[in-house]
């Protein structure tokens, strides 16, 4: 079986003004042993355009990099089994901080 939920409590947390961590739960309704994880993300809110980053191995975490600082990005999550790919979260808007510069002036 596939699973008939999105993962649950996703959660995103800067980790710089270029990257974010990404976590989650299982979702509710696995329909089995998750083989994968699917992040997509965007800056584009209908997610004409995105990237992909697959997560395996169990991980409920992933880094996701070079973003552009002060952007507006949004995430979603699926859970795959060996059948298939579940329901993807709705979409969860991050924006990513303002970098500090140090200024030196003589």
């Amino acid at each position: 079986l596939v699973p008939t939920t999105s993962p649950d409590d996703v959660t995103i947390i800067d980790d710089s003004p270029t990257s974010v961590r990404v976590c989650w739960q299982p979702p509710s309704f696995s329909g089995g042993v998750i083989t994968e994880y699917l992040i997509l993300y965007s800056t584009d809110k209908l997610m004409m355009n995105f990237v992909k980053l697959p997560v395996y191995n169990g991980n409920l975490c992933a880094h996701v990099t070079k973003l552009s600082e002060s952007t507006e990005y949004f995430f979603r999550v699926s859970a795959s089994t060996g059948r298939g790919a579940g329901p993807f979260t709705e979409n969860i808007r991050k924006v990513t901080r303002k970098g500090l510069y140090l200024i030196i002036l003589i």
